[in-house]
């Protein structure tokens, strides 16, 4: 994006990626607020996931034990 900015005359531009690989969009909601304050940028540009495996919730077993004593 930097690069094709710089190419169409933005040359002050300066593009920071704060994209986490593997990120799920929940994770990337609670990382945002605290990174804008930090980076305090002119513009934001936000690309949710888009390939992302759906991770069923972890199963839950139950075990009976039996005494035949």
């Amino acid at each position: 994006v930097e690069a094709w900015l710089h190419a169409h005359g933005a040359r002050d531009v300066v593009v920071l990626n704060a994209g986490v690989p593997g990120e799920t969009t929940a994770q990337g909601l609670a990382r945002i607020e605290p990174a804008l304050a930090e980076a305090r940028p002119d513009a934001v540009l936000v690309a949710p996931p888009v390939l992302v495996p759906y991770r069923p919730p972890p199963r839950r077993h139950r075990v009976m034990l039996i005494d035949d004593r």
